[in-house]
């Protein structure tokens, strides 16, 4: 194949599509990991924030009439949170497992050349 003047092999687009492959799926790991850390971290900071209402009000049972909405509502959100991690770790190696094929495509690709 030619383009302008010089002779281009014909896996250069190949190539090409493995490389932006490569780094989308390495963007999409990099996304997945920083979505788990920063609902982790939530996490951390909802328990703090429990602990913190259990300690104000000096009810820690659940059960309890007076014990506090606020809390109850945190609870509530720290097991979406909690279900919304487990999903994204399933993503998350997923993405791993695709970001390795592409890394072993381009390196065949590359043997080839």
């Amino acid at each position: 194949m030619r383009l302008g003047c010089k002779y281009v092999p014909l896996n250069s687009n190949a190539l090409r599509r493995s490389r932006f492959h490569l780094s989308k799926t390495t963007q999409r790991v990099s996304d997945l990991r920083t979505a788990i850390a920063d609902m982790e971290r939530t996490l951390g900071a909802l328990s703090n924030f429990i602990g913190a209402e259990e300690v104000r009000t000096r009810i820690s049972d659940i059960k309890h009439v007076a014990y506090s909405t606020a809390a109850i509502a945190a609870m509530q959100r720290s097991a979406r949170i909690r279900a919304s991690i487990a999903n994204l770790k399933l993503q998350y190696d997923v993405a791993v497992r695709e970001r390795d094929r592409a890394r072993g495509t381009l390196f065949t690709l590359r043997a080839a050349e």
